[in-house]
């Protein structure tokens, strides 16, 4: 009966877990579409880059 209670403990823990980074992901969406990576260059630092002493 404890293995029971600690699989639905997990269980719970898991779908509340889920469901908070959805709703968190949900509503850092942007209206556009265009989603940011997370460790991709920022558009800012990608333009000013180009800018500074880029080659075409």
């Amino acid at each position: 009966m404890g293995t029971l209670t600690l699989y639905a403990a997990v269980g719970y823990g898991t779908v509340t877990a889920l469901r908070l980074l959805r709703r968190r992901w949900a509503g850092q969406a942007e209206p556009d579409g265009d989603a940011d990576v997370p460790y991709g260059p920022s558009p800012t630092r990608e333009h000013r880059a180009s800018s500074i002493g880029g080659r075409s």
